[in-house]
């Protein structure tokens, strides 16, 4: 297969989560003024929420309906190919109400789309458990239909959802009111058996966090392992389709169809890969130990690595000492490393640093302030995210996973010598 672009059927399981990934949605309160809602209760405090399955469809159709559009609609509408969608408006937007009632927490969807809790399930959960005894078997699963459009198509489509029945408080600042929150599991993934460079491997993967079950050509979580492997879907093997696949001493580029059921694989084309120049940006930053980045001293490398990652990320603090050994095993041979914490707290950031004894330069991206962010520059939204830059700042590979950065890293070099 190598030079060609080679493509697998994968099969639609919908009894399961896919190993060690778990797609954990939590569902954002919006009390939506779109619509008059029926069967609410005569109590004051409770909260509407939207699980909005196709946020760009809900753009465009306020657009068309002359709806003040949010920060975000605009964004997305500026990216998106409007002519890819509908101009009726879909069933793809499930409201869900939540208030309490003595020791209950009380959900109902609005799974029928007429905006009246009153004809549906109601959900009565104990407030007063904070987490499952029993793990996912205490989940209720609710399926769940829904209209998608795809290339001006209105395709009929159906989701399982695990609701968890617990009162676990979620805490954001954007979010004050947490209690009322819903969080829910995708119960579903892909998988299959295929057969790479003559090698035997089995693959699943599912939907990252925000996709909502669809397979765009981002936030894919996948794993492939060959069945010789003792340990499959170790966390450090899952991928998503940003990143560069190495087998065989070949590298290849994932694609997914949009609803999964097929996976291509292509022959990695450096050609493909965004050209940005992050030179410029590098420079003007300060390392946490309070050093400038100096334009000389990243061009004298061949490559250079950065590490986009933050605390509050466990993969990113479980990668750290990995890459810290890697850091050392390519010093002094023209391979430079800098590390970019996107955090909250510059100071958790350097107490983080220090108890970690991290050898490579780190620059803080402050979350709480500012807005000349490298990681919003290069649309960054998968922590920890890998990029090496050639000799004039070029991007020439990105990954999400450690064990392709050293894979890749070592072909890298090879190529250099």
């Amino acid at each position: 297969m190598v030079g060609q672009t080679t493509h697998f059927v994968l099969t639609r399981r919908k009894n399961g989560i896919c190993p060690n990934e778990v797609n954990y949605i939590v569902l954002p309160l919006n009390i939506s003024s779109e619509y008059i809602f029926k069967g609410l209760p005569s109590i004051e405090d409770y909260r509407i929420g939207c699980f909005d399955l196709q946020k760009e469809q809900t753009a465009y159709e306020h657009y068309l309906s002359k709806i003040e559009l949010t920060t975000q609609e605009h964004s997305i509408l500026k990216e998106q190919d409007t002519t890819k969608l509908s101009y009726t408006s879909t069933k793809h937007r499930i409201f869900f109400l939540t208030y309490f009632s003595k020791n209950k927490k009380i959900t109902i969807l609005d799974l029928n789309y007429n905006h009246d809790f009153s004809d549906d399930k109601i959900l009565k959960f104990d407030a007063t458990e904070k987490s499952p005894k029993k793990g996912i078997s205490e989940f209720i699963r609710m399926d769940i239909a829904y209209e998608y459009v795809e290339d001006r198509k209105i395709v009929q489509r159906s989701l399982p959802l695990l609701i968890e029945p617990f009162n676990k408080m979620y805490t954001h600042k954007n979010y004050p009111d947490g209690r009322f929150h819903i969080n829910a599991k995708i119960f579903e993934y892909v998988k299959g058996d295929i057969i790479l460079n003559g090698t035997p491997c089995y693959f699943a993967a599912c939907s990252g966090a925000g996709q909502r079950g669809v397979f765009k050509d981002f936030q894919i979580h996948f794993s492939l392992t060959p069945f010789s492997d003792s340990i499959r879907f170790r966390w450090d093997q899952m991928l998503t389709s940003k990143d560069s696949i190495s087998i065989g001493g070949h590298t290849y580029t994932p694609r997914f169809s949009t609803f999964g059921d097929t996976f291509f694989l292509e022959p990695y084309n450096i050609k493909k890969v965004k050209f940005i120049n992050l030179f410029d940006d590098l420079i003007k930053k300060i390392t946490t130990d309070n050093k400038k980045i100096e334009l000389a001293q990243i061009r004298a490398n061949d490559l250079t690595v950065l590490d986009f990652w933050g605390t509050w990320c466990a993969p990113c603090v479980k990668d750290i000492p990995k890459l810290d050994r890697i850091y050392e095993q390519y010093k002094g041979s023209g391979v430079g490393f800098i590390g970019i914490a996107v955090d909250y707290s510059q100071e958790k950031v350097n107490e983080f640093l220090l108890s970690h004894k991290v050898r490579y330069p780190v620059i803080f991206e402050n979350l709480n302030s500012g807005s000349d962010w490298i990681f919003k520059k290069m649309d960054i939204s998968v922590f920890p995210t890998y990029i090496i830059l050639n000799k004039d700042g070029k991007i020439i590979f990105n990954t999400n996973s450690i064990d392709s950065l050293y894979t890749n890293l070592s072909l890298l070099k090879k190529n250099k010598k």
